[in-house]
């Protein structure tokens, strides 16, 4: 059996088009990121640190052990504010 390939035209409408090139973003939406999802990244990122450190102060001393911190370090940890890594 053998294969062979017809050639047809194709519509216009299946064709990809030549885009023009695209005008420089403003820095705030660069990277295809604008402010509105940095805020809500940023806001995220602070809820999640501050369960986290609010679960390590509810931890006991032997819990801390179990995971190698000092009640220092998690309490060093926890003075900390919500949005410092």
């Amino acid at each position: 059996m053998s294969w062979t390939m017809t050639l047809r035209k194709v519509p216009r409408e299946c064709t990809p088009r030549v885009m023009a090139p695209r005008r420089r973003q403003p820095a705030i939406v660069r990277g295809g990121r604008n402010i509105a999802v940095a805020l809500a990244d940023a806001v995220l990122g602070w809820a999640e640190r501050s369960r986290q450190r609010r679960i390590l102060g509810a931890l006991g001393d032997d819990a801390l052990r179990d995971i190698g911190i000092s009640r220092a370090d998690a309490d060093r940890e926890l003075s900390k504010p919500f949005w410092r890594t």
